[in-house]
C-alpha cells in the first residue's frame, strides 16, 4: 500500500448543504405525507426514492483529494477515481464559479468558494476539483509531478 503524500478532507459548501437538505427534506415530506393520507404505493415509492437519492448522494459526493508519489485520487463515497500522473496533460487554477458552470469536464467539488483546479488529462473526461487550500494542493502536486516526470 502507498502512502499519502498529502491529503485534504473537504466540507461542504453553503450552496451544496443547502440542495442537499432541500432535496432530501422534500422527499422526506412528501413520503409522511403520503402516508398520512393513506397513499400507500405513493408513499412507498417516495421511501424508496428516498434510500436511493441518499445513497446515491453518499457515492459522488466528494469526501478527499490525496497525492501519492504517482497519482491523484479523488476519493468518493464509495467512488475512487485515480488519476495517474503520466496522464495529466495541464493543471490549472479556475476561479469558484467554474465549480457550477463548467461542461468540460467531471466536477468533484463541494462549492465552498475556494477557488477549482481543472486537471486536463490525456485520455478521459477532464476533472475539476476544488481543494480548501489551493495553493498549498498545487504546490505539492506540482513538485510530485515534476519529480516523477524529471
Amino acid at each position: 500500500m502507498q502512502e499519502v503524500i498529502y491529503e485534504e478532507r473537504l466540507k461542504l459548501g453553503l450552496v451544496l448543504k443547502l440542495v442537499l437538505i432541500f432535496t432530501l427534506g422534500m422527499l422526506i415530506c412528501l413520503t409522511a405525507w403520503s402516508f398520512y393520507i393513506s397513499e400507500v404505493v405513493s408513499a412507498w415509492i417516495l421511501l424508496i426514492v428516498l434510500v436511493f437519492t441518499a445513497i446515491l448522494l453518499f457515492v459522488v459526493i466528494p469526501r478527499r483529494y490525496q497525492i501519492f508519489d504517482d497519482r491523484l485520487k479523488v476519493v468518493c463515497g464509495l467512488l475512487r477515481i485515480n488519476i495517474p500522473f503520466e496522464d495529466i496533460k495541464v493543471i490549472e487554477t479556475r476561479p469558484p464559479s467554474n465549480i457550477y458552470g463548467s461542461l468540460e469536464s467531471l466536477r468533484f467539488g463541494t462549492g465552498t468558494g475556494e477557488k477549482s483546479i481543472m486537471i486536463k488529462r490525456k485520455h478521459g473526461m477532464n476533472i475539476l476539483i476544488q481543494p480548501m487550500d489551493t495553493e498549498k494542493f498545487m504546490e505539492v502536486l506540482n513538485n510530485m509531478m515534476k519529480n516523477k516526470r524529471g
